[in-house]
């Protein structure tokens, strides 16, 4: 049985608005916003908090509010802020009526004396109002509603984490780990894009971020219902972990035995494995909120502590106890110098520099400046839109640099 004319324009008509749903954004309480109509929707909660608010204003015309202490339930006496007696009719129409006050009052122009055994009261006299709960709640919902409309159409701003850095491998997750300056101004439906997703790429819809290459990119946030955009820049680092001083000397006279050893460290996993060379100067180490814990016996002398993360990555420090009491003041002044030892260098660097270093004795050989090469790779050139960067490295050790280049004139 073939369908008539006017079956197929319902059908036709049916699958029409079923598209244009689809297209609608859902950006809060599974309400659907355009750009467009989300102006219309804010016109026309304000005019409905306008009406309740009239309303509400015209049930309480000629009543106060009233708050206080009770000072008695019967009669029910209350006593103001301002020292002033109310003797209340029907409290029990007050929306607290056991342990406050809250509600509405009318007064009756008439007073009364309340002598409670000690003192006398003049108390004016008034009628409680039972409150219209419900209309006080409507009017507070779309209160809310209202702000978490305008919320959507506000800048989408970040106060922190404008800049990142992240270890190879990590995740991070823009929405939960960024600070937005206004609440509910993320639920209007963002979107996340990657400028290199071979560097990190990050999920369309939930904002999580997956550092796979070192280098730099630029995470995009677009809010689909005001258009704005924000720009996060990535940085995928190598794990790291360093001492904040080569060498840490301590007083072998001290009662208490113990120091903090600082370090500086970014892992995949938030643990450290910790070895110490020569267990007769220090006993133990364990990592802590405050760093480094370690505890020597007292033994004068030297020892090594190196630590270890996950990755593998290594870096040490020496623990020197020394004796300062008074007595071996003289001693240690004449102590004669260390024999020469064979030398342990490591790479060291700065921004400019970078050169090979004894770890014991802080001889510092072949001192040379960074030989920059162009990373071609991990550089963004600018466009009219966008800021570009420069990317290199050096060719003798793990340093690396970036320039930041201004967008191109239209």
């Amino acid at each position: 049985m073939e369908m008539n004319k006017s079956m197929k324009m319902k059908v036709l008509f049916l699958f029409v608005i079923m598209f244009f749903s689809v297209l609608y954004i859902k950006p809060i309480n599974g309400e659907a916003y355009t750009s467009k109509s989300i102006n219309k929707e804010i016109k026309k909660v304000s005019r409905q908090i306008k009406v309740l608010t009239k309303k509400y204003n015209k049930e309480n015309k000629g009543f106060e509010s009233i708050g206080g202490t009770i000072i008695n339930y019967n009669p029910f006496i209350v006593k103001g802020f301002l020292h002033n007696y109310y003797w209340v009719k029907n409290p029990k129409r007050l929306s607290s009526y056991v342990t406050l006050t809250a509600g509405k009052v009318k007064n009756t122009g008439k007073t009364k004396v309340f002598y409670d055994g000690f003192s006398r009261y003049t108390c004016k006299v008034v009628i409680a109002k039972k409150t219209n709960s419900k209309l006080t709640s409507k009017i507070s919902s779309l209160k809310k509603k209202l702000e978490k409309l305008k919320n959507t159409k506000r800048n989408l701003y970040f106060v922190n984490y404008t800049n990142v850095s992240l270890i190879k491998g990590a995740k991070w997750n823009v929405k939960k780990e960024g600070y937005w300056l206004y609440r509910d101004a993320y639920k209007q439906q963002v979107t996340f894009s990657s400028s290199k997703k071979s560097i990190a790429s990050v999920n369309k819809k939930t904002g999580v971020i997956k550092a796979k290459k070192y280098g730099y990119t630029t995470i995009t946030v677009k809010a689909n219902v005001s258009k704005k955009k924000l720009k996060i820049r990535v940085h995928v680092i190598p794990a790291y972990i360093k001492f904040a001083k080569d060498v840490y000397e301590v007083d072998a006279s001290k009662r208490e035995k113990e120091g903090y050893l600082s370090v500086d460290y970014g892992s995949l996993r938030n643990n450290i494995s910790l070895y110490i060379e020569d267990t007769s100067i220090v006993s133990s180490a364990i990592n802590t909120v405050n760093g480094v814990k370690f505890v020597y016996t007292g033994k004068p002398g030297q020892t090594k502590i190196t630590a270890k993360i996950m990755e593998g990555v290594t870096a040490t420090c020496i623990v020197k106890v020394t004796d300062f009491s008074e007595e071996n003041t003289d001693q240690s002044q004449t102590t004669e110098a260390p024999s020469e030892h064979a030398h342990k260098m490591e790479m060291r660097f700065d921004e400019d520099y970078h050169w090979q270093e004894c770890y014991m004795c802080h001889e510092i050989q072949n001192k040379e400046k960074h030989n920059w090469i162009f990373n071609e790779e991990e550089s963004e050139e600018p466009t009219v839109y966008d800021e570009g960067y420069y990317c290199y490295y050096c060719s003798e050790c793990e340093a690396q640099k970036t320039e930041i280049v201004p967008e191109l004139e239209n």
